[in-house]
């Protein structure tokens, strides 16, 4: 997992090659704007998915892991 501010993500891009096209929907969409729901951007190999939840406090809350997903 990367844990970093957007305007320093063109230093991942080569981290994998569906990096670069992820990182310009990001630079080019309002992303307060996306509507909720998945975003194929290359088929399923490259979704954007927009997800409305209600934060958890640090008690509830449990580490996500993802085995199919960067």
């Amino acid at each position: 997992m990367v844990v970093d501010r957007l305007e320093n993500i063109e230093k991942y891009a080569s981290l994998n090659p569906l990096f670069a096209q992820a990182i310009e929907f990001l630079k080019s969409h309002d992303l307060n704007a996306l509507e909720v729901g998945k975003t194929e951007l290359k088929g399923k190999d490259l979704l954007v998915n927009v997800a409305q939840t209600k934060p958890k406090t640090k008690e509830e809350a449990k580490l996500e892991t993802h085995k199919d997903f960067i």
